[in-house]
This record gives structure tokens, C-alpha cells and sequence, in this order.
């Protein structure tokens, strides 16, 4: 039995956290009518980790969480934008996605404001909702169209 309950722990740690948890949760709105892969990698660990993640048409798949001990006591985020503008910007990687195994749009660091052009590392690209204890974890939504399709920030 003990097994089993490691085992369930183990894959569930990957969820994204309910509201009222002790994390932020950043989420991926596939607005087109495409299947879509996004691939980026994680430069923060040691093995420089490839994500690539299935994006189906017309869904939300959540993406990542962070600690709330991680973002440090007392810290308000507005966006989950606002916690990648926060890691060094070394750590950070281009975010491409693939529609039928052919590149439609890049975003590349560093965070900035980029008016209404819609990128991940564009601060206004994001929409977001305080959840958790005492408001203080966001959760964040960036949303891809198929107007996104061919820009290459």
C-alpha cells in the first residue's frame, strides 16, 4: 500500500495546485483550431531539461508552478510573467511552437512590455487571477491565436 501512495505522489506532484494552495500556476490557452507543441527547456537545471508539451485545439494545459516559498514571504505577483521577469535572464529560453512539425511562432527573452504584440516574454500577453492564501499566488494564462502564427519575437 505504501507503495502505491509514493507511486500516486509522485505523478499527482505534477498537477497544477487548487486554489487555496501554496502555489502559482501558469497555464497555456490554445485559442486555435490546431493540435500545437511547444517546446522550450529548462536552463535552471542541471540537465538543461527539454519541455514539449501537446497543446490540443481549444484547451487550457497547465504548464508550471512555483513555491511560494520559492518567490519569497510577503511577495505579490500581478502575472506569472512577473516571475519569469524575475529569474535572471540568462535562465530563461526561447518558447517555439509547432503546428504539423513546422515552426509558427518563437518568443524570445528577455521579459519586457511589447505594447499589444502578443508574446510570452510580453508583460501585457497575460491574464491573471490572485488565488491561495491571503491572495498572494497567481494564477496566469497566456493565450495563443492564430494570428500568433508566423511572428518570431
Amino acid at each position: 500500500m505504501l507503495i502505491i501512495l509514493a507511486v500516486t505522489a509522485a505523478f499527482s506532484s505534477c498537477d497544477p495546485d487548487p486554489e487555496g494552495s501554496l502555489r502559482s500556476n501558469c497555464w497555456i490557452d490554445n485559442s486555435t483550431s490546431d493540435t500545437l507543441v511547444l517546446k522550450t527547456m529548462w536552463r535552471n537545471r542541471p540537465q538543461n531539461d527539454t519541455v514539449i508539451l501537446k497543446l490540443l485545439p481549444h484547451d487550457t494545459t497547465f504548464f508550471c508552478a512555483a513555491n511560494a516559498e520559492y518567490l519569497g514571504q510577503g511577495n505579490t505577483y500581478n502575472s506569472y510573467w512577473e516571475i519569469f521577469a524575475s529569474y535572471d535572464q540568462e535562465e530563461l529560453s526561447p518558447i517555439e511552437i509547432y503546428r504539423h512539425d513546422t515552426l509558427v511562432a518563437k518568443w524570445t527573452p528577455p521579459c519586457r512590455d511589447m505594447g499589444d504584440t502578443n508574446s510570452w516574454y510580453n508583460k501585457n500577453s497575460w491574464s491573471s487571477v490572485h488565488q491561495g492564501r491571503h491572495n498572494l499566488q497567481v494564477r496566469s494564462t497566456f493565450t495563443i491565436t492564430e494570428a500568433d502564427y508566423g511572428h518570431f519575437f
